[in-house]
């Protein structure tokens, strides 16, 4: 398109009443215009370039729906954040349209007609997304007001922004605002008491007049209809019109010749939420609240989509129009008061339950597409909860072994085979070392080691990398003070990504007692065996001399002596043979028990 092309039409849109602004693909800014900018007090120097514009509506950073044409899946992403509020257009392909109550903008919150489209080059590459917004709260005010109260509204229809026509059953204007008279470019007196047939291109006078007539059965009329200007231009305008109870008819109409231009128009929301329905992996259904003398008692399933079937297999002409209470066969409907605070609410809810009449887990969103409406959707979670379930029970078990081990378990962070830090000790550890739990975990782990055996300990924890299980044996250091030997038992293994020690540590302070006890009496046992050694060599010598004596003697006495001394001998003899055995019970001791 040449240049002056261009700076012509950039003009055409700044001017243009409608609130214009364009993103690029990367949802940047990089068209405001004027209207846009006077609206919402945002200057255009100020968002252009930035993805600010987002915040301007909602707040937070949600997207807008240009942002969603955008997107690889913008269905999906419709669904999420407009519910049923959008329309597909059937003009132009990937055109979307939707409204929606801004409760932040304003002094009341304002209502906003949006549309959007894709802008593609002239190779039909997308370059951005455009997007248009028309304020129409007034007429949704006057929409509902109307019909009950003119009088009440007649401020509104003289200050509406939007064209309004009141007409009689001839079809006679009878009044029209100032908005009707500049979107036809007729003056008031031109207008009133003329047929509305004026307005109309000459080939549409028939088929709307028909439609017109609709209004006499139906009430109301939502239309998509050409009015021919003063000047003969044609401009395109959405018309609602209600019947009024005094027998006349009020028509508003919405000038939405600017946003065709831009290649925005309905949306085809029943298709697209009936394709995205049906092909939902989550079970959805959607329910109307049933009441009595005012209050919601029950609600009535009216639609349900295949995966409901699937999940809970009940087919989908038994759930369609039954009551909640008889289908599921509960006698009362579940989950009514929760169901009912969303559908009078609108404010959504999310929760996890165990369905009984299933002997499922589901986890069920709940949103209100209209008031007294609700949808739920639901995932059967039941294989995760009962994976979760075992887990739990696990953990318990693990738990309940771990406090109750008759030893010290304490889980220490590695690193580079240092100590870190204490993850977690049993309950034996806190009642033995004296420390709070809370203490341990935020205590050097070297703490709990005598200083005597703290670079012993150091030198083995840089081992474990290279032998995953060590045993030794250390003094520990209590909060008092006191030392209590253990014998040690630690393994390293991974976990999250982290290196982690579990030690088992035995108190041994009684073996300890034992085997000092063992020493002493082992010392005893080699003094004893000394002295036998010596014992035998120590009496058979003066005993010989008493023999050779008794041989000199000679006579009665003499044999007497020397057969005394023989008995005497022949005790020495066993002495000899116990220190033999004793010997040989020590080197046995010493070979099997490690006892020195």
């Amino acid at each position: 398109m040449p240049e002056d092309s261009e700076i012509k039409i950039g003009r055409i849109l700044s001017g243009c009443p409608v609130l214009i602004f364009v993103i690029n693909n990367d949802h940047k800014v990089i068209y405001w215009n004027r209207a846009i900018e006077k609206y919402t007090g945002i200057r255009a120097e100020d968002i252009i370039g930035t993805d600010s514009h987002r915040l301007v509506f909602y707040n937070i950073s949600r997207p807008c729906l240009a942002d969603i044409l955008l997107a690889e899946n913008p269905e999906s992403l419709l669904e999420k954040w407009y519910k049923c509020n959008y329309r597909k257009s059937k003009f132009i392909d990937g055109a979307y349209e939707a409204e929606d109550f801004f409760p932040g903008m304003g002094d009341n919150g304002k209502w906003l007609h949006f549309t959007a489209s894709l802008v593609r080059d002239k190779n039909g590459t997308v370059t951005g997304a455009v997007e248009t917004l028309e304020d129409i709260t007034g007429q949704k005010n006057a929409e509902s007001g109307l019909i009950e109260s003119r009088n009440k509204y007649q401020n509104y229809i003289e200050y509406s922004p939007n064209g309004i026509f009141i007409v009689d059953n001839n079809w006679v204007c009878i009044e029209v605002n100032p908005a009707a008279c500049e979107l036809t470019g007729y003056g008031e007196d031109e207008i009133l008491n003329k047929n509305i047939s004026m307005i109309l291109p000459k080939e549409d006078v028939e088929a709307r007049l028909r439609e017109f007539r609709e209004l006499v059965d139906e009430e109301t009329l939502n239309r998509e209809i050409r009015l021919q200007k003063k000047n003969g231009d044609i401009v395109t305008v959405i018309l609602r019109a209600v019947s009024l109870p005094d027998g006349k008819y009020l028509g508003f109409t919405t000038d939405i010749t600017e946003l065709k231009n831009t290649g925005i128009a309905l949306l085809e929301k029943e298709k697209i939420f009936r394709l995205l329905f049906e092909n939902m992996s989550e079970g959805v259904a959607i329910h109307d609240l049933a009441y009595k003398s005012g209050i919601p008692v029950d609600y009535i399933i009216t639609d349900v989509n295949i995966a409901f079937e699937s999940i809970t297999g009940i087919n989908s002409k038994n759930a369609v129009g039954s009551l909640a209470s008889e289908l599921y066969g509960l006698g009362m409907p579940p989950y009514l008061e929760i169901y009912s605070q969303v559908a009078l609410s609108g404010t959504p809810r999310n929760f996890e339950v165990h369905f009984g009449p299933l002997d499922k887990y589901l986890e069920i969103s709940v949103v209100s597409p209209r008031k007294d409406s609700f949808a739920t959707i639901f995932t059967d979670i039941t294989d995760r909860k009962r994976s979760d379930i075992t887990l739990k029970e696990s953990e318990e078990k693990f738990r309940e072994v771990f406090n109750n081990a008759n030893d010290i378990i304490i889980l220490i962070e590695m690193s580079d085979g240092r100590l870190e830090k204490i993850l977690e000790i049993n309950t034996l550890g806190t009642v033995v070392l004296g420390y709070d739990k809370n203490e341990f975990l935020h205590m050097d782990p070297l703490l709990l080691v005598d200083e005597s055996d703290r670079d012993k300990v150091v030198e083995l924890a840089k081992k474990t990398n290279e032998v995953p299980e060590i045993s030794f044996e250390i003094l520990l250091k209590t909060k008092d003070s006191r030392n209590i030997p253990v014998e040690a038992k630690s393994k390293l293994f991974s976990l999250g990504g982290k290196q982690l020690s579990l030690s088992v540590l035995r108190d041994i302070s009684e073996r300890k007692t034992a085997r000092d006890i063992e020493k002493k009496a082992f010392a005893q046992i080699e003094e004893n065996i000394r002295q036998l050694a010596t014992l035998g060599d120590s009496i058979r010598n003066p005993l010989a001399v008493i023999v050779g004596l008794a041989d000199l003697h000679g006579g009665d006495l003499g044999d007497k002596i020397k057969k005394e001394a023989a008995v005497i001998d022949d005790y020495i003899t066993m002495l000899d043979r116990g220190w033999i055995e004793s010997e040989k019970v020590r080197d046995f001791l010493k070979r099997h028990y490690g006892i020195k």
